[in-house]
């Protein structure tokens, strides 16, 4: 990330792509399933782009809409460990929260169009990649379902008594939003320790704003539960950051 240090956003999201890449992708690649195609650092052959008559994929989140098709069709998407792309991070909540917004609800649209394949792959034998593909795209959905069905269930428990549900409820949410915040911060500072080479900021600084990056993840469960309900459309983020590669190092 051009702009890791620019503030808690920058770093947040920088910290998100970089665990993606090192602990999602290149442990697919060791797993032996399929990457998926994400953010604006991939490439693509061009034997793949004639083979689609050209690029066929017009969803708000056209890169796993992308990968999920390539599955689908027995691709197996790959990653390089020694490629570097310098990409620019939103340095703004509203910018921030608009992009995971768009993002959740393409994820949606994509599961949706390619439900059925996906399932059906399941019994196959790239069952492994079919689930992880699954899993990925509907965290929102699962996340949803567990909420709904906790609700429920502690309803029945407590005869449909409004005071009762808010009795056995309220003490569990603490618990788990400091569980949530812990683990959250154990995932960023391992993702910080392993990939420190490729982060351009101050030592004291970087590990100050990993503070904030388990705020920066919990927020992906509303946003994913808004994006179950409302229309998302592509909105342009500025990219301002226009920095040589010594400038780059000076960041150190």
């Amino acid at each position: 990330s051009k702009n890791y240090g620019t503030n808690w956003i920058s770093a947040s999201s920088g910290l998100w792509f970089l665990r993606e890449a090192r602990h999602l992708n290149h442990a697919r690649i060791l797993l032996g399933v399929s990457c998926l195609a994400s953010g604006t650092g991939y490439v693509i052959h061009r034997d793949i782009i004639k083979h689609n008559n050209g690029w066929n994929f017009f969803l708000i989140t056209e890169d796993a809409e992308f990968s999920v098709d390539s599955i689908i069709k027995g691709e197996k998407i790959g990653y390089c460990e020694n490629a570097v792309f310098y990409d620019e991070q939103p340095t703004t909540f509203t910018a921030s929260f608009n992009q995971r917004l768009r993002w959740c609800k393409g994820m949606y649209n994509v599961t949706a169009k390619n439900s059925s394949s996906l399932c059906k792959g399941l019994f196959s034998w790239r069952a492994m990649t079919y689930f992880d593909t699954i899993i990925t795209l509907s965290p929102g959905i699962i996340f949803f379902t567990v909420c709904i069905s906790t609700v429920l269930l502690t309803a029945f428990k407590c005869g449909w008594s409004a005071p009762f549900m808010i009795s056995e409820v309220v003490p569990l949410v603490l618990p788990a939003l400091a569980g949530s915040y812990a683990m959250f911060f154990i995932l960023g500072l391992l993702v910080l320790v392993t990939e420190y080479k490729k982060i351009y900021c101050r030592p004291v600084r970087a590990f100050l704003l990993l503070f904030t990056f388990p705020l920066f993840m919990l927020m992906y469960s509303p946003i994913s539960v808004l994006a179950l309900f409302v229309k998302v459309k592509w909105q342009p983020i500025k990219h301002t950051y226009a920095y040589t590669n010594a400038q780059m190092q000076a960041f150190k």
